[in-house]
């Protein structure tokens, strides 16, 4: 039973209470998550189970999507609902143009800076452990990516919104600043994750109603070409040893430089990465399935 799971996380709970509820609930021994989603948030959340779990950090370079609403007229501490209001002023003269004039600065790369409520370190301790105690500690601007953001409706004070993001991203720092780009405030009101790469929350089942037909095995979560191994050269894939291309039965000649395979052989998965300069598969992660 190793694997992940796609679950739809109700608003409340953290990313940690619903990894122990579903450990709980279906008696495995391991589980965590593959990106955290804030307690207010709700949508898909990957969860992986026993030896899934060491699947988790392909996700973390995924895209995600999210769809929110903006609150405008409003600034609070942690840049969401859930924070503490700091500040406010009159929402007016904002027509439409200028809220599409002004979420086209957002597209593409740009530089945004993290909440200070948020869970990077410093010093070996979360950011927002140190503003909870009145101390803002400001980490320099990153680059993200906007791939798309798009404005789903408008009822002022509120603008509901879909957005495609690179790893890194912080809607609610989307919506703080926004805000201010627009001349006003705003705020993060509403947050729901409804994709992670190649994952949809469609296809997520609630913590109520998960069970274990519901997990995806290892060798089937990630969408990479699956090459199949001799059987006579397992022990070199056991090993985590390189894989020559002349090993494989089904070697295909369309993969890339460094793309990223399972190679399988009868019990063993393995996720190499292609070396075309020496025609070489390397191994990054090997996966024992229990025979059953």
């Amino acid at each position: 039973m190793d694997g992940i799971l796609l679950i739809d996380k109700p608003e409340k709970l953290t990313s940690f209470d619903v990894c122990y509820k579903i450990k709980k609930k279906l008696k495995v021994r391991k589980t965590g998550h593959g990106g955290t989603l804030d307690p207010f948030g709700t949508g898909l959340l990957i969860v992986g189970v026993n030896k899934g779990t060491r699947i988790l950090s392909y996700f973390s370079e995924a895209y995600k999507v999210y769809r929110g609403i903006i609150c405008l007229g409003e600034k609070r501490d942690t840049f969401d609902i859930t924070g503490t209001t700091v500040e406010k002023n009159i929402v007016e003269n904002i027509s439409e143009d200028k809220i599409l004039k002004t979420r086209d600065k957002f597209l593409g790369e740009i530089n945004q800076k993290p909440p200070v409520y948020s869970a990077l370190k410093h010093k070996g301790r979360s950011l927002y452990k140190y503003a909870r105690e009145g101390i803002n500690i400001e980490k320099e601007p990153r680059k993200i990516l906007i791939e798309k953001f798009d404005i789903l409706k408008i009822n002022l004070p509120e603008i509901e919104f879909r957005i495609k993001c690179s790893k890194g991203t912080y809607i609610r720092s989307i919506a703080n600043d926004f805000g201010e780009s627009l001349g006003t405030l705003g705020y993060l009101g509403v947050l729901r994750r409804e994709e992670i790469g190649d994952y949809s929350v469609d296809k997520s089942v609630s913590i109520e109603c998960v069970d274990e037909s519901n997990i995806i095995p290892f060798e089937n979560v990630l969408n990479f070409k699956k090459i199949y191994l001799n059987e006579k050269y397992k022990k070199f894939l056991e090993n985590g040893q390189e894989i020559a291309g002349s090993y494989v039965d089904n070697f295909l000649a369309g993969i890339k430089h460094k793309e990223s395979v399972y190679i399988i052989c009868e019990n063993i998965v393995a996720i190499c990465q292609f070396d075309s300069e020496n025609n070489l598969f390397k191994p990054n992660m090997v996966y024992k399935k229990t025979l059953q």
